[in-house]
C-alpha cells in the first residue's frame, strides 16, 4: 500500500542521511587531522613551553565548528534556490500548480537547525580528529 511504500521511502532517506553524516564527519576529522599534522612543529613548540592539551585542542575544534556552520549555511542557501527554481520551472513547463505539496521557501528555523547541527557534526568531527591527534604524538614523542 501506499504508507508501506512511505515508510520504506522515509527509512532509506534516514538511512541515507545517516551515510552522509558519517562521510561528513570522517571528511571533517581527515582535514582538521592534516591541519594539525601540517603544525605539528608549532603544536611541539606549545607543548614545551606548557600548553594544556585543551589549549592546543581548541583552535582546530573552533575551526570544525566554523566549517560545519559555513556548510550548514551553504546548503540551507543552495536548499532555498532549489526549491524556488523547482517551483517556478514545475509551474511553468508542467503548467500544474503544486504550491500545496511544495513547502513555500526555506524557513529560518530551518536554515538555524541545519546550520546548528552541521556545525556541531564539524566540531564532532575535529574532536575525534584531535583526541586521536595527540595520542599520535605522544606515541612519537616517547
Amino acid at each position: 500500500s501506499m504508507l508501506k511504500v512511505a515508510g520504506t521511502a522515509q527509512a532509506a532517506f534516514l538511512a541515507l542521511g545517516a551515510l552522509l553524516s558519517a562521510a561528513a564527519l570522517l571528511i571533517v576529522a581527515a582535514g582538521v587531522r592534516l591541519a594539525a599534522h601540517s603544525r605539528r612543529t608549532e603544536l611541539g613548540i606549545m607543548r614545551l613551553v606548557g600548553a594544556s592539551h585543551a589549549f592546543i585542542r581548541a583552535p582546530f575544534i573552533l575551526e570544525g565548528l566554523g566549517l560545519g556552520a559555513l556548510a550548514g549555511a551553504t546548503a540551507a542557501a543552495a536548499l532555498a534556490l532549489l526549491q524556488a527554481w523547482l517551483s517556478t520551472r514545475l509551474l511553468s513547463d508542467l503548467q500544474v500548480d503544486l504550491s500545496a505539496f511544495l513547502p513555500q521557501g526555506m524557513d529560518l528555523m530551518l536554515a538555524l537547525q541545519m546550520t546548528a547541527t552541521l556545525s556541531l557534526l564539524g566540531g564532532l568531527g575535529a574532536g575525534i580528529a584531535v583526541s586521536t591527534l595527540s595520542l599520535a604524538y605522544e606515541e612519537e614523542e616517547s
